[in-house]
């Protein structure tokens, strides 16, 4: 992902993290260093979103922010017809809340994204959490007989948010 760098700003926590991460990781985390340096010293949330989701990030930077995305709306939009338990189903749509948000940021920040993408994003993803979440409840009502439905779309229920 092409980023533009920020103004300059000390950051030796954020420095000292990067020098720390494994080398397949820190490789794509260093060339973004000029926006995620500035942008992570300053944002302390995003700072703990990336140092969370450090294998990821490299992940993003390396394919593009459109990309990753995608990738992330798939995998959660499949969480709720693959997951079996509410409570694994909630980490993984917190998972991917965080995900997208530090993506959002930075991409936005470093001029990938428009302010309209980095919303668009956003949005797309409070659609593939209610997905997910409704595929599961239908699911779980199918499983106890209150539903021949087997997902969301199919269910005749709809979610506007």
């Amino acid at each position: 992902m092409l980023l533009n760098p920020l103004p300059e700003f000390p950051h030796p926590e954020v420095e000292a993290w990067m020098a720390a991460l494994p080398a397949a990781q820190r490789e794509p985390i260093e060339g973004a260093r000029a926006t995620l340096g500035p942008l992570l010293a300053t944002a302390p949330y995003l700072f703990e979103l990336a140092r969370a989701h450090a294998e990821w990030l490299a992940g993003a930077l390396g394919t593009g922010a459109d990309r990753a995305l995608a990738a992330e709306l798939a995998e959660l939009r499949g969480a709720g017809q693959q997951i079996e338990d509410e409570t694994a189903l909630a980490v993984r749509l917190r998972q991917g809340k965080g995900r997208l948000a530090l993506l959002a940021a930075v991409a936005e920040v470093g001029g990938a994204w428009s302010t309209a993408q980095s919303t668009a994003a956003l949005a797309d993803l409070a659609d593939s959490a209610l997905d997910a979440a409704l595929d599961f409840l239908i699911r779980r009502a199918a499983a106890k007989g209150a539903t021949s439905a087997t997902g969301s779309a199919d269910s005749g229920l709809a979610l506007f948010a």
